[in-house]
């Protein structure tokens, strides 16, 4: 592996670990604050989290999850009802 491969794996590694902290602290944010978010912002937040959880990275598929389900004792219903439709029930929602 030569120098430039080596940066480049580099900064993916601090690219992952930062994302993944910066997950975290949202949810400590969401766990202690997130009933007080405004419709706008919870709606930008869980689209954001939704599309994490297609992430190639187990953690930040992990750590999106787990911020996203602390998110859904914030959501309005018919937001949660889409939330477990799509994210947890599937198929067994009928």
């Amino acid at each position: 592996m030569d120098i430039i491969s080596v940066k480049v794996v580099e900064k993916q590694s601090i690219c992952l670990l930062l994302r993944d902290t910066f997950l975290q602290a949202l949810r400590n944010c969401i766990t202690g604050a997130g009933s007080k978010m405004s419709d706008p912002i919870r709606k930008q937040i869980t689209a954001t989290l939704e599309g994490f959880l297609s992430s190639t990275d187990d953690s930040t598929r992990t750590t999106a999850a787990a911020c996203l389900g602390a998110l859904c004792s914030c959501l309005k219903e018919d937001e949660l009802v889409v939330v477990l439709h799509m994210h947890l029930l599937g198929e067994f929602a009928k």
